[in-house]
């Protein structure tokens, strides 16, 4: 198999720390049972999160678009137990609003790391398909956190707050990642208003 590392280009940074991936899977999981719905986590990386969330057997959409990680999330995840609910698609998420929810309007809740530089284009889309996505769980960089909480004159946070309860669940500090960033992140947990 090849040798798999973080990739700078893909701005790949892995939560590594067991503790906190369990608390993560869990808020993940209550949203999903309160909403009747799957799960799509976006940037799947080595399978971190994901192991924990199939131990739940909820359904499971994984989107990655480092495609040489790819066979590794299907080798590791391939025994029958595992294989029924997962569903893995080499793609990001942007591309993912566009062809599942166009197509399919399933309600889902989206969980995953969203990189500051996508974060308007993700957030512009979530607001846009808000009746398919009842709550998601992100991990996102402090500054971006702070924006979203705060009140402040950007139209894309203020639309979200009426769309979503925003609250933080935990401040997750960089020595928990592989490779170690630069930055601190918060676990934010976005829940409808409707």
């Amino acid at each position: 198999m090849i040798n798999l590392y973080p990739k700078k280009k893909f701005g790949q940074n892995f939560l590594t720390n067991n503790s906190l991936l369990h608390l993560i899977s869990k808020e993940i999981i209550e949203l999903s049972k309160k909403n009747n719905c799957n799960i799509c986590e976006f940037g799947t990386g080595f399978g971190n999160l994901t192991k924990f969330l199939l131990e739940f057997k909820v359904e499971i959409i994984s989107l990655e678009r480092d495609r040489e990680l790819i066979p590794h999330i299907l080798l590791l995840f391939k025994s029958k137990s595992f294989k029924n609910f997962l569903k893995v698609y080499e793609t990001d998420i942007i591309h993912f609003f566009k062809d599942y929810f166009e197509s399919y309007q399933f309600k889902t809740i989206l969980c995953g790391n969203i990189p500051y530089h996508l974060a308007n284009d993700i957030l512009q889309k979530i607001i846009q398909f808000q009746m398919f996505i009842p709550g998601s769980i992100f991990l996102v960089p402090e500054e971006l956190a702070k924006k979203l909480l705060e009140n402040n004159q950007c139209n894309i946070y203020n639309l979200l707050k009426q769309k979503y309860k925003i609250s933080i669940l935990t401040k997750i500090y960089n020595n928990v990642f592989y490779p170690k960033p630069k930055i601190v992140s918060y676990l934010l947990k976005f829940e409808s208003k409707f």
